[in-house]
C-alpha cells in the first residue's frame, strides 16, 4: 500500500488462512473477521535517493467476541526491525485509528485497489 497510515511507510500485508477468505473480499461494509485471524504488515520507507529502510512489523490478531470490546476484539502489536517489541499505547496508536477509520469493515484498512492480490 502507498504511504499514509503507519508513519508514512509502504506496507505489504499478509493474512493467515483463518481470515483469508473474509479479508480477500475487500468488502467496504459488514465485514466480520473470524477469531484467530492474524494480519501482518511489513513496513518500509524509500528516501529521495531510492534507499529502502525497513520499518516495524505491525500485527493484528482477532480474538473471541467480547475479549476486548474497547478494540473491536483485536489485539495489536508491533515489532521493530531489530526484533524487539515496540512500546506504545496500542489503544490510542492502533485501535482508535483502525476502528475510527475502518470500523464499518471490522477495523481493516485495505491496500489500494491496484496493489491488492487477486483472490
Amino acid at each position: 500500500a502507498a504511504p499514509g497510515f503507519h508513519g508514512e511507510r509502504y506496507l505489504v500485508t499478509f493474512v493467515n488462512p483463518v481470515g483469508e477468505a473474509e479479508y480477500m473480499q475487500f468488502k467496504e461494509e459488514n465485514v466480520t473477521m473470524p477469531a484467530g485471524s492474524v494480519l501482518a504488515k511489513e513496513s518500509f520507507t524509500v528516501n529521495d535517493a531510492g534507499k529502502v529502510s525497513k520499518g516495524p512489523l505491525f500485527l493484528m490478531q482477532k480474538v473471541a467476541e467480547g475479549s476486548s470490546p474497547a478494540t473491536g476484539d483485536w489485539y495489536y502489536m508491533a515489532i521493530t526491525p531489530d526484533g524487539l517489541p515496540m512500546t506504545m499505547d496500542v489503544v490510542s496508536a492502533c485501535s482508535d485509528c483502525h476502528q475510527g477509520n475502518f470500523g464499518q469493515r471490522d477495523g481493516l484498512g485495505y491496500p489500494l485497489e491496484e496493489a491488492r492480490a487477486k483472490p
